[in-house]
């Protein structure tokens, strides 16, 4: 959750940096919100047929329904519902390593182009851990 709400926050930045910069800097800001679209994915609406690629947002859905799922009954889980909980934990940690890498190699690179182009840089807005 913390890190899908920080990625919200850096997406609306970048979206309005795109009003502002031209240039190769509006390409590298281009660029950047692809790379963001892609690990942020969907979110909001019911999972897919699970033939989406993996994604933040699409992770958060996943984890909402299998929420409700478990709230809804009071009996042990079904092996379906185990499973799915497995295959989202090993899904988990290489988005969480692409946004790290995206906040401490993209990020500042693209901040700099920013600086140099006396744009407001991309602030990523500190969200605590829950």
């Amino acid at each position: 959750m913390p890190a899908t709400n920080q990625l919200a926050g850096v997406r609306k930045q970048v979206k309005e940096l795109q009003k502002q910069a031209q240039g190769e800097v509006l390409t590298q800001v281009n660029a950047f919100d692809q790379k963001l679209q892609g690990l942020a994915g969907a979110q909001g609406r019911r999972p897919g047929a699970g033939n989406e690629a993996p994604s933040l947002g699409g992770m958060r859905t996943r984890l909402l329904a299998l929420l409700g799922v478990f709230q809804e009954a009071d009996v042990a889980p079904t092996t379906q519902a185990t499973s799915a909980v497995d295959e989202l934990e090993q899904q988990l940690p290489p988005l969480m390593q692409r946004w790290g890498s995206m906040k401490s190699q993209d990020l500042p690179a693209l901040n700099t182009q920013l600086r140099n182009a006396h744009l407001p840089e991309i602030k990523l807005e500190a969200i605590e851990e829950e």
